[in-house]
Protein backbone atom coordinates (compact mmCIF):
# COMPACT_ATOMS: atom_id res chain seq x y z
CA UNK A 1 0.00 0.00 0.00
CA UNK A 2 1.63 3.42 -1.13
CA UNK A 3 1.36 5.91 1.85
CA UNK A 4 1.76 9.41 2.07
CA UNK A 5 4.82 8.34 4.20
CA UNK A 6 7.69 9.05 1.65
CA UNK A 7 11.54 8.57 1.65
CA UNK A 8 13.78 11.50 1.76
CA UNK A 9 17.11 12.33 0.57
CA UNK A 10 18.25 15.74 1.54
CA UNK A 11 20.04 17.26 -1.77
CA UNK A 12 21.89 20.64 -2.18
CA UNK A 13 22.80 22.14 -5.36
CA UNK A 14 24.20 25.41 -6.88
CA UNK A 15 23.91 28.70 -5.50
CA UNK A 16 21.64 31.26 -7.01
CA UNK A 17 22.43 34.51 -8.15
CA UNK A 18 20.41 36.23 -5.82
CA UNK A 19 22.34 34.66 -2.53
CA UNK A 20 23.93 38.34 -2.04
CA UNK A 21 21.42 40.38 -1.73
CA UNK A 22 20.74 42.38 1.96
CA UNK A 23 17.15 43.96 1.09
CA UNK A 24 15.41 43.27 4.08
CA UNK A 25 11.98 41.29 3.08
CA UNK A 26 9.17 43.63 4.51
CA UNK A 27 6.47 42.68 2.41
CA UNK A 28 3.65 41.22 3.46
CA UNK A 29 4.49 37.28 2.67
CA UNK A 30 6.50 34.79 4.07
CA UNK A 31 9.29 32.90 2.03
CA UNK A 32 10.00 29.53 3.05
CA UNK A 33 13.02 28.28 1.45
CA UNK A 34 13.51 24.41 0.44
CA UNK A 35 15.86 22.20 -0.88
CA UNK A 36 14.54 19.67 -3.65
CA UNK A 37 12.04 20.56 -6.45
CA UNK A 38 8.73 20.64 -6.67
CA UNK A 39 7.06 18.13 -9.32
CA UNK A 40 3.21 18.74 -8.97
CA UNK A 41 1.08 20.23 -6.14
CA UNK A 42 -2.40 18.04 -7.34
CA UNK A 43 -2.47 15.99 -4.23
CA UNK A 44 -3.21 12.65 -6.39
CA UNK A 45 0.20 13.87 -8.19
CA UNK A 46 2.76 14.83 -5.45
CA UNK A 47 5.00 12.43 -4.47
CA UNK A 48 8.07 14.04 -3.19
CA UNK A 49 7.99 14.83 0.33
CA UNK A 50 8.48 18.18 -0.39
CA UNK A 51 5.89 18.65 -2.93
CA UNK A 52 3.09 17.00 -0.11
CA UNK A 53 4.11 19.45 2.23
CA UNK A 54 3.47 22.24 -0.05
CA UNK A 55 0.48 20.55 -1.63
CA UNK A 56 -1.36 20.46 1.70
CA UNK A 57 -1.12 24.27 1.89
CA UNK A 58 -3.64 23.88 -1.06
CA UNK A 59 -5.65 21.12 -1.01
CA UNK A 60 -7.09 20.43 2.32
CA UNK A 61 -7.31 17.10 3.97
CA UNK A 62 -10.27 15.77 5.89
CA UNK A 63 -8.11 14.99 9.01
CA UNK A 64 -4.66 16.54 9.63
CA UNK A 65 -1.66 15.07 12.07
CA UNK A 66 -1.32 16.39 15.37
CA UNK A 67 1.44 17.02 16.99
CA UNK A 68 0.80 14.02 19.42
CA UNK A 69 0.36 11.95 16.74
CA UNK A 70 -2.91 11.56 17.08
CA UNK A 71 -5.47 12.46 13.63
CA UNK A 72 -7.87 15.94 14.40
CA UNK A 73 -10.70 17.04 12.23
CA UNK A 74 -10.11 19.38 9.54
CA UNK A 75 -12.72 19.50 6.55
CA UNK A 76 -14.38 17.18 8.54
CA UNK A 77 -16.49 18.50 11.09
CA UNK A 78 -16.98 14.49 12.90
CA UNK A 79 -16.25 11.28 12.29
CA UNK A 80 -18.02 8.44 14.16
CA UNK A 81 -16.95 4.87 14.14
CA UNK A 82 -20.31 2.73 13.38
CA UNK A 83 -18.53 -1.14 13.31
CA UNK A 84 -14.96 -2.04 11.96
CA UNK A 85 -15.62 -1.60 8.80
CA UNK A 86 -17.82 1.80 8.03
CA UNK A 87 -16.96 5.26 9.16
CA UNK A 88 -19.86 8.33 8.86
CA UNK A 89 -18.27 11.65 7.96
CA UNK A 90 -20.01 15.14 8.67
CA UNK A 91 -18.45 18.16 6.55
CA UNK A 92 -17.94 21.32 8.17
CA UNK A 93 -20.42 23.87 6.86
CA UNK A 94 -19.65 26.81 4.28
CA UNK A 95 -16.14 24.35 2.42
CA UNK A 96 -15.69 25.71 -0.89
CA UNK A 97 -12.70 25.16 -3.76
CA UNK A 98 -10.82 28.09 -4.65
CA UNK A 99 -13.42 28.93 -7.82
CA UNK A 100 -15.65 29.04 -5.07
CA UNK A 101 -18.02 26.65 -6.11
CA UNK A 102 -19.16 24.61 -3.02
CA UNK A 103 -16.89 21.74 -1.89
CA UNK A 104 -19.37 18.32 -0.84
CA UNK A 105 -19.75 14.55 -0.11
CA UNK A 106 -19.32 14.11 -4.06
CA UNK A 107 -15.91 15.57 -4.19
CA UNK A 108 -14.52 13.67 -1.22
CA UNK A 109 -16.18 10.59 -2.75
CA UNK A 110 -14.23 11.50 -6.10
CA UNK A 111 -11.37 12.76 -4.48
CA UNK A 112 -11.25 8.39 -2.97
CA UNK A 113 -12.34 6.55 -5.72
CA UNK A 114 -11.45 7.75 -8.60
CA UNK A 115 -7.60 7.32 -7.38
CA UNK A 116 -7.53 4.30 -9.44
CA UNK A 117 -9.08 5.08 -12.41
CA UNK A 118 -7.61 5.33 -15.92
CA UNK A 119 -8.47 8.97 -15.93
CA UNK A 120 -6.33 10.11 -12.89
CA UNK A 121 -3.94 7.28 -12.96
CA UNK A 122 -2.46 7.85 -9.60
CA UNK A 123 0.83 6.69 -8.68
CA UNK A 124 -0.83 6.68 -5.25
CA UNK A 125 -3.81 4.24 -6.34
CA UNK A 126 -3.47 1.73 -4.19
CA UNK A 127 -3.54 3.82 -1.18
CA UNK A 128 -6.76 3.02 -0.34
CA UNK A 129 -7.34 -0.39 -1.71
CA UNK A 130 -9.51 -1.60 1.43
CA UNK A 131 -12.31 0.68 0.44
CA UNK A 132 -15.42 -0.39 -0.52
CA UNK A 133 -17.22 2.29 -1.38
CA UNK A 134 -18.55 6.12 -0.38
CA UNK A 135 -22.24 6.18 0.32
CA UNK A 136 -23.41 9.49 -0.24
CA UNK A 137 -26.32 10.67 2.20
CA UNK A 138 -26.70 14.25 1.38
CA UNK A 139 -24.10 17.66 0.80
CA UNK A 140 -22.44 17.03 3.95
CA UNK A 141 -22.37 13.52 5.19
CA UNK A 142 -21.23 10.27 3.76
CA UNK A 143 -20.22 6.46 5.06
CA UNK A 144 -16.69 4.85 4.12
CA UNK A 145 -17.42 1.46 3.58
CA UNK A 146 -14.52 -0.80 4.23
CA UNK A 147 -13.67 -4.15 2.96
CA UNK A 148 -11.79 -5.24 5.37
CA UNK A 149 -10.89 -3.71 9.02
CA UNK A 150 -8.45 -1.23 8.97
CA UNK A 151 -6.49 0.05 11.98
CA UNK A 152 -4.90 3.14 10.07
CA UNK A 153 -8.10 4.02 8.06
CA UNK A 154 -8.22 7.62 10.48
CA UNK A 155 -4.30 7.93 9.99
CA UNK A 156 -4.79 7.94 5.73
CA UNK A 157 -7.49 10.68 5.85
CA UNK A 158 -4.57 12.77 7.19
CA UNK A 159 -2.58 12.42 3.58
CA UNK A 160 -5.49 12.97 0.44
CA UNK A 161 -6.17 16.14 -0.40
CA UNK A 162 -9.80 17.04 -1.43
CA UNK A 163 -9.95 17.82 -5.26
CA UNK A 164 -12.76 19.23 -7.28
CA UNK A 165 -15.07 16.56 -9.56
CA UNK A 166 -16.23 19.02 -11.12
CA UNK A 167 -13.13 20.80 -12.49
CA UNK A 168 -11.39 17.20 -12.66
CA UNK A 169 -13.90 14.49 -13.58
CA UNK A 170 -12.86 12.72 -16.92
CA UNK A 171 -10.16 15.37 -17.44
CA UNK A 172 -7.76 14.89 -15.08
CA UNK A 173 -4.08 15.11 -17.49
CA UNK A 174 -5.53 19.03 -17.17
CA UNK A 175 -6.83 19.30 -14.31
CA UNK A 176 -3.79 18.76 -12.31
CA UNK A 177 -1.59 21.60 -13.60
CA UNK A 178 -5.00 23.69 -13.11
CA UNK A 179 -5.28 23.64 -8.80
CA UNK A 180 -8.45 24.66 -8.26
CA UNK A 181 -7.90 23.88 -4.28
CA UNK A 182 -9.43 23.61 -1.22
CA UNK A 183 -7.28 24.55 1.07
CA UNK A 184 -6.04 27.89 3.26
CA UNK A 185 -3.79 28.99 -0.23
CA UNK A 186 -4.02 29.39 -3.32
CA UNK A 187 -1.67 29.34 -6.31
CA UNK A 188 -1.52 32.58 -7.71
CA UNK A 189 1.54 31.86 -10.00
CA UNK A 190 4.06 28.98 -10.54
CA UNK A 191 7.44 30.84 -11.79
CA UNK A 192 9.47 27.97 -13.52
CA UNK A 193 12.15 29.80 -13.95
CA UNK A 194 12.74 31.45 -10.53
CA UNK A 195 11.36 28.18 -9.01
CA UNK A 196 9.17 30.16 -6.74
CA UNK A 197 5.35 28.86 -5.81
CA UNK A 198 3.36 32.14 -5.25
CA UNK A 199 0.77 31.18 -2.58
CA UNK A 200 -1.93 34.03 -1.89
CA UNK A 201 -5.19 33.46 0.95
CA UNK A 202 -8.12 31.96 -0.14
CA UNK A 203 -10.96 34.76 1.27
CA UNK A 204 -13.49 32.03 1.97
CA UNK A 205 -11.26 29.11 4.09
CA UNK A 206 -13.77 28.05 6.62
CA UNK A 207 -11.61 29.58 9.76
CA UNK A 208 -11.20 33.24 7.89
CA UNK A 209 -8.55 34.11 5.04
CA UNK A 210 -4.77 33.64 6.19
CA UNK A 211 -3.27 37.00 6.67
CA UNK A 212 -0.20 36.86 4.44
CA UNK A 213 1.05 35.55 1.43
CA UNK A 214 3.54 32.56 1.07
CA UNK A 215 6.25 32.27 -1.18
CA UNK A 216 7.86 28.62 -1.81
CA UNK A 217 11.13 29.12 -2.89
CA UNK A 218 13.25 26.18 -4.31
CA UNK A 219 17.20 26.83 -2.79
CA UNK A 220 19.03 23.47 -3.64
CA UNK A 221 22.53 24.88 -2.62
CA UNK A 222 22.80 24.36 1.44
CA UNK A 223 25.08 27.37 2.06
CA UNK A 224 22.87 29.61 -0.21
CA UNK A 225 19.96 28.66 1.79
CA UNK A 226 21.98 30.12 4.98
CA UNK A 227 22.99 33.41 2.99
CA UNK A 228 19.66 34.17 2.24
CA UNK A 229 18.17 33.49 6.21
CA UNK A 230 21.27 35.93 7.11
CA UNK A 231 20.21 38.30 3.85
CA UNK A 232 16.39 38.58 4.65
CA UNK A 233 15.89 37.05 1.71
CA UNK A 234 14.06 34.39 3.65
CA UNK A 235 11.94 33.80 6.38
CA UNK A 236 11.88 30.59 7.49
CA UNK A 237 13.38 27.02 6.75
CA UNK A 238 12.07 24.05 7.97
CA UNK A 239 14.35 21.17 7.96
CA UNK A 240 17.26 21.74 5.29
CA UNK A 241 19.66 23.24 7.63
CA UNK A 242 22.34 21.13 9.35
CA UNK A 243 23.96 21.38 12.89
CA UNK A 244 26.95 22.71 11.92
CA UNK A 245 25.93 25.89 10.56
CA UNK A 246 23.91 26.80 14.03
CA UNK A 247 26.59 28.74 15.88
CA UNK A 248 26.80 30.84 12.68
CA UNK A 249 23.19 31.79 12.44
CA UNK A 250 22.81 31.97 16.39
CA UNK A 251 24.91 35.49 16.00
CA UNK A 252 21.74 37.35 13.90
CA UNK A 253 19.65 38.49 16.80
CA UNK A 254 16.80 38.73 14.38
CA UNK A 255 16.78 34.60 13.78
CA UNK A 256 14.75 32.57 16.18
CA UNK A 257 15.66 29.20 15.88
CA UNK A 258 13.83 26.12 17.23
CA UNK A 259 14.61 22.54 18.02
CA UNK A 260 12.02 19.77 18.35
CA UNK A 261 11.51 16.18 18.10
CA UNK A 262 10.30 14.85 14.61
CA UNK A 263 8.60 11.42 13.15
CA UNK A 264 11.63 10.52 11.18
CA UNK A 265 13.73 7.09 10.49
CA UNK A 266 16.78 7.31 9.22
CA UNK A 267 18.34 3.60 7.84
CA UNK A 268 20.94 2.56 6.18
CA UNK A 269 19.61 -0.15 3.29
CA UNK A 270 21.22 -3.19 1.52
CA UNK A 271 20.24 -4.72 -1.79
CA UNK A 272 19.10 -8.19 -0.68
CA UNK A 273 18.56 -9.40 -3.91
CA UNK A 274 21.58 -11.97 -4.51
CA UNK A 275 24.06 -12.78 -7.46
CA UNK A 276 22.03 -12.62 -10.65
CA UNK A 277 23.46 -13.77 -14.03
CA UNK A 278 25.99 -16.20 -15.01
CA UNK A 279 29.52 -14.92 -13.49
CA UNK A 280 28.90 -15.57 -9.74
CA UNK A 281 32.53 -14.76 -9.00
CA UNK A 282 32.15 -10.67 -10.63
CA UNK A 283 33.26 -8.36 -8.29
CA UNK A 284 29.42 -7.27 -8.38
CA UNK A 285 28.17 -11.02 -7.20
CA UNK A 286 30.55 -11.34 -4.77
CA UNK A 287 29.11 -7.84 -3.26
CA UNK A 288 25.21 -9.10 -3.88
CA UNK A 289 26.55 -12.25 -2.33
CA UNK A 290 27.92 -10.46 0.99
CA UNK A 291 24.54 -8.28 1.27
CA UNK A 292 22.11 -11.36 1.33
CA UNK A 293 24.32 -12.46 3.80
CA UNK A 294 22.94 -11.78 7.45
CA UNK A 295 25.67 -12.14 9.66
CA UNK A 296 27.58 -9.83 7.07
CA UNK A 297 24.50 -6.90 7.67
CA UNK A 298 25.33 -7.55 11.37
CA UNK A 299 28.92 -7.07 10.73
CA UNK A 300 28.58 -3.53 9.10
CA UNK A 301 25.68 -2.62 11.56
CA UNK A 302 28.50 -3.25 14.46
CA UNK A 303 31.13 -1.79 12.44
CA UNK A 304 30.30 1.80 12.16
CA UNK A 305 29.95 4.18 15.35
CA UNK A 306 26.65 6.09 14.88
CA UNK A 307 27.34 7.69 18.62
CA UNK A 308 30.01 9.80 16.86
CA UNK A 309 28.07 10.26 13.67
CA UNK A 310 25.68 11.97 15.57
CA UNK A 311 28.09 13.88 18.07
CA UNK A 312 30.08 14.97 15.13
CA UNK A 313 27.57 15.73 12.40
CA UNK A 314 24.81 16.38 14.13
CA UNK A 315 26.07 17.93 17.10
CA UNK A 316 23.69 15.50 19.26
CA UNK A 317 20.46 16.67 17.14
CA UNK A 318 19.30 13.39 16.26
CA UNK A 319 18.42 10.26 18.69
CA UNK A 320 19.67 6.73 18.05
CA UNK A 321 16.44 3.89 17.45
CA UNK A 322 16.08 0.47 17.65
CA UNK A 323 13.45 0.67 14.63
CA UNK A 324 11.10 2.49 12.12
CA UNK A 325 8.87 3.14 15.42
CA UNK A 326 9.44 6.31 16.76
CA UNK A 327 10.68 6.32 20.32
CA UNK A 328 7.80 8.43 21.73
CA UNK A 329 5.44 5.97 19.97
CA UNK A 330 2.43 3.68 22.02
CA UNK A 331 3.71 1.32 19.33
CA UNK A 332 7.20 1.22 20.66
CA UNK A 333 9.08 -1.59 22.14
CA UNK A 334 11.63 0.32 24.77
CA UNK A 335 13.21 -3.53 25.25
CA UNK A 336 15.07 -3.33 22.24
CA UNK A 337 18.81 -2.98 22.56
CA UNK A 338 20.49 -0.71 20.59
CA UNK A 339 23.19 -1.95 18.12
CA UNK A 340 26.65 -1.46 19.70
CA UNK A 341 29.44 -0.15 18.48
CA UNK A 342 31.91 -3.62 17.96
CA UNK A 343 34.47 -3.47 15.27
CA UNK A 344 36.05 -7.20 16.97
CA UNK A 345 32.97 -8.61 16.43
CA UNK A 346 31.77 -6.88 13.25
CA UNK A 347 35.61 -8.77 11.91
CA UNK A 348 34.51 -12.28 13.34
CA UNK A 349 31.10 -12.08 11.91
CA UNK A 350 32.64 -11.52 8.37
CA UNK A 351 34.99 -14.04 8.77
CA UNK A 352 32.02 -16.76 9.89
CA UNK A 353 30.32 -15.52 6.86
CA UNK A 354 33.12 -16.37 4.47
CA UNK A 355 33.98 -12.93 3.71
CA UNK A 356 38.04 -13.02 4.67
CA UNK A 357 40.43 -10.65 4.01
CA UNK A 358 42.57 -11.06 0.80
CA UNK A 359 46.54 -10.01 0.03
CA UNK A 360 45.25 -6.75 -0.04
CA UNK A 361 43.45 -6.65 3.00
CA UNK A 362 40.02 -6.15 1.50
CA UNK A 363 37.25 -8.76 1.73
CA UNK A 364 34.84 -7.18 -0.73
CA UNK A 365 34.28 -3.74 -2.21
CA UNK A 366 31.05 -1.74 -1.63
CA UNK A 367 29.14 1.14 -3.50
CA UNK A 368 26.90 3.63 -1.01
CA UNK A 369 24.84 6.01 -3.02
CA UNK A 370 24.33 9.18 -1.47
CA UNK A 371 22.33 12.92 -2.56
CA UNK A 372 24.59 16.45 -3.66
CA UNK A 373 23.76 17.44 0.08
CA UNK A 374 27.21 17.91 1.65
CA UNK A 375 26.36 17.00 5.29
CA UNK A 376 24.80 13.75 3.65
CA UNK A 377 28.58 12.97 1.82
CA UNK A 378 30.33 13.84 5.16
CA UNK A 379 28.20 10.74 6.93
CA UNK A 380 28.81 8.47 3.40
CA UNK A 381 32.30 8.92 4.22
CA UNK A 382 31.77 8.31 7.82
CA UNK A 383 30.57 4.77 6.45
CA UNK A 384 33.72 3.99 4.48
CA UNK A 385 36.25 5.05 6.94
CA UNK A 386 34.33 2.87 9.39
CA UNK A 387 33.92 0.05 6.75
CA UNK A 388 37.63 0.01 5.87
CA UNK A 389 38.59 -0.46 8.95
CA UNK A 390 37.25 -4.39 9.16
CA UNK A 391 38.21 -4.74 5.17
CA UNK A 392 35.20 -3.68 3.56
CA UNK A 393 36.48 -1.10 0.68
CA UNK A 394 33.81 1.33 0.38
CA UNK A 395 33.17 3.84 -2.95
CA UNK A 396 30.76 6.64 -2.52
CA UNK A 397 28.47 7.81 -5.63
CA UNK A 398 26.74 10.77 -5.40
CA UNK A 399 23.96 11.71 -7.58
CA UNK A 400 21.25 14.40 -7.68
CA UNK A 401 17.36 13.07 -6.38
CA UNK A 402 16.07 12.46 -9.68
CA UNK A 403 18.86 9.08 -10.78
CA UNK A 404 18.96 8.10 -6.59
CA UNK A 405 15.34 7.61 -7.12
CA UNK A 406 15.46 5.62 -10.50
CA UNK A 407 17.98 3.70 -9.07
CA UNK A 408 16.05 2.61 -5.72
CA UNK A 409 12.70 1.65 -8.20
CA UNK A 410 14.90 -0.48 -10.30
CA UNK A 411 17.33 -2.05 -7.50
CA UNK A 412 19.87 -0.49 -9.32
CA UNK A 413 22.21 -0.13 -5.91
CA UNK A 414 24.15 -2.18 -3.69
CA UNK A 415 23.46 0.95 -0.28
CA UNK A 416 21.99 3.50 0.21
CA UNK A 417 20.90 5.92 3.52
CA UNK A 418 17.64 7.44 3.18
CA UNK A 419 14.45 8.57 5.79
CA UNK A 420 11.00 7.88 6.02
CA UNK A 421 9.02 10.88 7.23
CA UNK A 422 6.49 11.38 8.74
CA UNK A 423 5.69 8.03 10.43
CA UNK A 424 2.74 8.37 12.33
CA UNK A 425 1.61 4.57 12.22
CA UNK A 426 3.61 1.24 12.46
CA UNK A 427 1.66 0.19 9.77
CA UNK A 428 4.41 2.01 7.30
CA UNK A 429 5.78 -1.48 7.68
CA UNK A 430 3.41 -2.76 5.14
CA UNK A 431 5.06 -0.31 2.08
CA UNK A 432 8.87 -0.57 2.95
CA UNK A 433 9.22 -4.46 4.21
CA UNK A 434 6.30 -6.43 2.72
CA UNK A 435 7.31 -8.93 -0.02
CA UNK A 436 4.13 -7.54 -2.20
CA UNK A 437 5.72 -4.03 -2.42
CA UNK A 438 8.66 -5.15 -3.65
CA UNK A 439 9.00 -2.86 -7.05
CA UNK A 440 8.83 -4.20 -10.82
CA UNK A 441 8.70 -2.62 -14.28
CA UNK A 442 4.35 -2.61 -13.56
CA UNK A 443 4.77 -1.99 -10.27
CA UNK A 444 5.44 1.15 -7.73
CA UNK A 445 6.59 -0.62 -4.21
CA UNK A 446 8.39 0.91 -1.09
CA UNK A 447 10.81 -2.62 -0.23
CA UNK A 448 13.01 -1.57 -2.63
CA UNK A 449 15.97 -3.73 -0.95
CA UNK A 450 13.59 -7.12 -1.78
CA UNK A 451 13.31 -7.77 1.70
CA UNK A 452 11.48 -10.93 2.21
CA UNK A 453 10.54 -13.01 5.46
CA UNK A 454 6.39 -14.70 5.36
CA UNK A 455 6.96 -14.53 9.04
CA UNK A 456 7.35 -10.89 8.98
CA UNK A 457 4.61 -10.61 5.91
CA UNK A 458 2.28 -12.20 8.15
CA UNK A 459 2.53 -10.47 11.12
CA UNK A 460 2.29 -6.52 9.37
CA UNK A 461 -0.91 -8.15 7.72
CA UNK A 462 -1.94 -8.99 11.10
CA UNK A 463 -1.11 -5.30 12.57
CA UNK A 464 -2.94 -3.57 9.90
CA UNK A 465 -6.25 -5.26 10.70
CA UNK A 466 -5.98 -5.01 14.36
CA UNK A 467 -8.04 -2.47 16.05
CA UNK A 468 -7.25 -3.65 19.58
CA UNK A 469 -3.96 -1.32 20.16
CA UNK A 470 -2.30 -3.21 22.67
CA UNK A 471 -2.67 -6.71 20.50
CA UNK A 472 -0.94 -4.24 17.54
CA UNK A 473 1.99 -2.85 19.92
CA UNK A 474 2.49 -6.60 20.50
CA UNK A 475 2.65 -7.40 17.20
CA UNK A 476 5.03 -4.21 16.38
CA UNK A 477 7.16 -5.75 18.93
CA UNK A 478 7.30 -9.23 17.56
CA UNK A 479 8.31 -7.48 13.44
CA UNK A 480 10.88 -5.18 15.21
CA UNK A 481 12.84 -7.83 17.26
CA UNK A 482 13.00 -9.95 14.11
CA UNK A 483 14.26 -6.99 12.03
CA UNK A 484 16.39 -5.61 14.24
CA UNK A 485 19.09 -9.01 13.99
CA UNK A 486 17.80 -9.51 10.56
CA UNK A 487 18.52 -5.94 9.62
CA UNK A 488 17.52 -5.50 6.14
CA UNK A 489 17.93 -2.33 7.61
CA UNK A 490 20.28 -0.96 9.71
CA UNK A 491 18.13 1.53 11.98
CA UNK A 492 20.63 4.98 12.45
CA UNK A 493 18.89 7.77 13.98
CA UNK A 494 16.11 10.05 13.97
CA UNK A 495 16.49 13.37 13.09
CA UNK A 496 15.28 16.77 15.16
CA UNK A 497 13.53 19.08 13.04
CA UNK A 498 15.67 22.36 13.10
CA UNK A 499 13.55 25.45 12.15
CA UNK A 500 15.34 28.91 11.98
CA UNK A 501 12.64 31.74 11.33
CA UNK A 502 12.76 35.48 10.87
CA UNK A 503 11.45 36.89 14.10
CA UNK A 504 9.27 39.25 12.70
CA UNK A 505 7.09 35.86 11.67
CA UNK A 506 4.35 35.66 14.44
CA UNK A 507 1.33 33.00 15.16
CA UNK A 508 3.30 29.95 13.66
CA UNK A 509 4.09 26.97 15.37
CA UNK A 510 6.07 24.12 13.55
CA UNK A 511 4.75 20.29 13.40
CA UNK A 512 6.94 17.38 14.29
CA UNK A 513 5.63 15.94 11.24
CA UNK A 514 7.00 18.73 9.09
CA UNK A 515 3.71 19.68 8.11
CA UNK A 516 3.39 23.60 6.97
CA UNK A 517 -0.07 24.11 7.17
CA UNK A 518 0.51 26.06 10.45
CA UNK A 519 1.27 28.38 8.60
CA UNK A 520 -1.96 29.57 7.72
CA UNK A 521 -2.50 31.06 11.28
CA UNK A 522 1.27 32.55 10.86
CA UNK A 523 1.43 36.10 10.52
CA UNK A 524 4.18 39.14 10.19
CA UNK A 525 4.82 41.64 12.40
CA UNK A 526 4.54 45.30 12.05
Amino acid sequence: MKKYFIALIILAFGCSKTCDSKKNNTNNTITVAVGSAIENIDPRYASSVTAIRTSQLVFATLLVMGQDGVPKPFLAKNIEKIDDLNYKVELRDNLYFHDHTPLTSSDVAYSFLDLSSNDVNSPHQSKFYYLKNIQIIDEKNMIFELSVPYAVFMTDLCGNGIVSKKSCLNRSKKCQHEYNGSGPFMLDKWDNAKEIIHLKPFDKWFEGAAKTKIDIRIVREENTRVLELIAKKTDLIEGDIPASRLEELKKNDFLDIKIIPSFSFTYLAFNLRGPHGKDLQSKENITRSALANKKVRQAIAHAIDIEQIINKIFLNTAQRVTGLIPNSHWAKDHSLKLINFDPQKAESLLDEAGFYRKKDNNRFDITIMTSQDRMRQNIALSYKNFLAKVGINVSIKVKDFSAIFQDMRQGNFEMFSALWVPITDPDLYYWVHHSSNIPSEKKEGGNRHAYNNPEVDKLIEQGRYTSDQEQRKAIYKNIENILIDELPYIPLWSENRIIVMNKRIMGYDPLSTGSLINLRKAYISE
